[in-house]
């Protein structure tokens, strides 16, 4: 009796619904705005305060590969520079802000317009839960933005920033 290729039909099936599955999956991470290749200035310098104070830099790819850019900002009224990275589910990607801007004099985390020395890992988990309950029920809330940033000189920009964020 010859070897035949037997594939169960649990197994068929599953691949079925994969290929099916996948390019929804796709499509859908594509229009919802959630592949951060776009991701906009993460401080929204329209904000008018903050278009007063700060010059936009630009922005560098963080990684090879990913969604993690620095972005960089020069204050107007004195000698210093801010770099933030936008982190979207924790702080795994605070080291890399951390190996590209080695020397800053103040690093830390800004979430919520308040400064933490370390990541508020608790807090933002707790607003990530409240704002897929509320996508979840029809009820519109702002992105959560949690920032890591490397600053350097004296002009406090951390603060600034974190009190014009929301």
């Amino acid at each position: 009796m010859p070897n035949t290729l037997v594939i169960p039909l649990q197994m068929i099936l599953i691949l079925i619904i994969a290929g099916v599955l996948a390019p929804i999956y796709r499509v859908f991470n594509t229009t919802t705005g959630t592949n951060n290749d776009t991701i906009d200035d993460p401080i929204h310098l329209t904000d008018q305060h903050l278009h007063k104070m700060l010059i936009p830099l630009g922005r560098m790819r963080a990684t090879n590969q990913g969604q993690y850019f620095v972005w960089g900002y020069s204050a107007k009224k004195c000698a210093g520079s801010i770099a933030l990275l936008n982190l979207q589910r924790n702080a795994e990607a605070a080291h890399i802000l951390s190996i590209l801007v080695p020397k800053a004099q103040h690093q830390g985390y800004i979430f919520n317009a308040k400064i933490y020395p370390k990541f508020p890992q608790f807090a933002y988990a707790l607003a990530r839960v409240k704002h897929k309950f509320s996508a979840l029920i029809g009820r519109y809330m702002p992105p959560i933005t949690a920032l890591a940033f490397a600053e350097f000189g004296q002009c406090q920009l951390a603060p600034l920033i974190a009190n014009n964020t929301e």
